[in-house]
């Protein structure tokens, strides 16, 4: 992942915790226009490890969700993996079968 998909994925995990660049710039105790400067710098401004945490933890994110390949499928898909769980083997099997002949 490139500085500028973290960026975008950033960005994302704020407007689904419903904060503004100022609300969460303030909750991990940087500048008001911290959040704003770095979503509009085109990746010429990066956070440090610890203020990216900070970032995830202030949204409330799960790391595997902002890291997964589509933050906005993320939960359809983890509902289907939790579903899916409880499936003996042999029916995974041909569920799974069934999904490849539908892509």
């Amino acid at each position: 992942m490139d500085k500028n998909e973290l960026i975008k994925r950033i960005k994302a995990s704020r407007k689904l915790a419903k904060l503004t660049a100022k609300q969460l710039s303030l909750n991990i105790n940087k500048n008001a226009m911290y959040i704003t400067r770095l979503e509009n710098d085109k990746g010429k401004n990066f956070p440090s490890t610890k203020t990216f945490f900070q970032i995830i933890e202030a949204c409330d994110i799960p790391l595997d969700k902002f890291f997964y390949y589509n933050i906005d499928e993320y939960d359809r898909d983890k509902h289907l993996m939790n579903l899916l769980k409880h499936f003996r083997p042999e029916i995974k099997d041909v569920m799974a079968e069934v999904f490849r002949r539908l892509k």
